[in-house]
């Protein structure tokens, strides 16, 4: 099962849908060009439960672009922030480099997330009773 057969009714065998922001809001807003739409999106995303999913799912099929699960993909890979069209602050630099420092730490609580998230999926399979030994 998928992050889409939760999110969206109809898309494959999967329960009814989880209410998420990208079904409840504009689409748009998750693969604008404009960086306050892309906030909006990114802000959105914080509060979903599929969240971690989403994210989990972008990065292994590597999305070319837009926001999953509250991170900016650009050419299959998470970016620090959407840049602005035209020409670059003075201080870009030092803006950058700010937004990479929190990058990296979004990342690694994500990462501990996911793990963690691994470690309880194991375990619900472990507790769950396999259907075929069943009958």
């Amino acid at each position: 099962m998928s992050v889409l057969d939760l999110a969206h009714p109809g898309y494959g065998p999967g329960p009814a849908a989880v209410d998420t922001p990208c079904r409840s809001h504009d689409p748009e807003l998750w693969f604008s060009d404009r960086v306050p739409d892309v906030e909006r999106a990114q802000a959105l995303c914080r509060g979903c439960p599929l969240r971690l999913a989403c994210l989990a799912g972008a990065l292994e099929r590597r999305e070319p672009w837009g926001v999953w699960g509250g991170e900016v993909f650009e050419s299959g890979a998470v970016v620090p922030r959407k840049r602005p069209r035209g020409r670059p602050r003075k201080d870009a630099a030092a803006v950058e480099e700010a937004a990479l420092r929190e990058l990296e730490a979004r990342l690694s609580d994500l990462e501990q997330a996911l793990a963690e998230l691994d470690v309880t999926l194991d375990l619900a399979r472990a507790l769950t009773p396999d259907p075929e030994v069943a009958a």
